[in-house]
């Protein structure tokens, strides 16, 4: 996904290199924090990874859907269908 960020920070120049750098430190933070939650559980199975993966999933998609709301025109699509 590395294009999309980029595409993202295309128009704020002069904040860019912060807002990379925030984004690299929230993906290893991240990545620990998965990689801690799955040796707390890790019972020999996938299990552990497969409820990880699942969990970040359903975070971000709700943080999508909190942080970012449907835009006006997106509401009105929605509810004509």
């Amino acid at each position: 996904m590395p294009a999309c960020n980029i595409l993202t920070m295309r128009a704020h120049g002069a904040i860019s290199g912060t807002a990379a750098a925030l984004m690299g430190a929230l993906g290893f933070a991240a990545g620990a924090l998965g990689s801690f939650l799955i040796g707390v559980l890790a019972d020999g199975t996938a299990r552990p990874l497969m409820l990880v993966i699942a969990g970040f999933s359903v975070a971000s998609a709700l943080a999508s859907a909190l942080w970012f709301p449907a835009s006006p025109a997106e509401a009105s699509h929605a509810n004509a269908a």
